[in-house]
């Protein structure tokens, strides 16, 4: 019975929807990767549960904006160099070495792209809006809705 009232405590005290999660423990968890900042209060149990929590957020996330199109190139890259290194245990065939070294190169070129930093994309955003944006209290879903109505126009 105590087991069960401490884990109803603790999704009383974790964000359970990125509709309430503050951007600023988002970005902090994707920084850190320390489930603690799913805690309302920043204070709490990192446990099994969490972790699935976590999940449950991310996959939130993909049903309402989807993966970044850099994100599916990459995973596609990876799985043709995958198929292709398979390949080559198998078969020796050297040519398979010129496939890879070129994919290797587009993949070096996709990682190659200059990432904009949180606070600089935080600028942008509150000069498209034309306010101050507190990371602690704009939420996943209003950050990234801002982001995506600003990318078109």
């Amino acid at each position: 019975m105590k087991q069960l009232s401490s884990i109803f405590s603790t999704t009383e005290k974790t964000y359970q929807s990125i509709e309430f999660m503050p951007i600023w423990n988002w970005y902090e968890i994707l920084k850190t990767g320390d489930l603690k900042h799913l805690f309302i209060s920043g204070k709490g149990r990192v446990n099994e549960k969490i972790g699935v929590l976590w999940d449950q957020l991310q996959d939130e996330y993909i049903d309402l904006f989807g993966l970044d199109e850099k994100f599916t190139k990459r995973i596609k890259l990876l799985k043709k160099k995958a198929i292709l290194n398979y390949e080559y245990i198998l078969t020796k065939d050297r040519f398979i070495n010129t496939k890879l070294a070129i994919l290797e190169a587009d993949l070096e070129q996709l990682n190659s792209g200059e990432a904009i930093g949180f606070y600089s994309l935080k600028d942008h955003l509150e000069k498209y809006k034309g306010f101050r944006i507190d990371p602690k209290e704009f939420t996943v879903i209003e950050w990234h809705t801002a982001l995506k109505n600003m990318s078109n126009g």
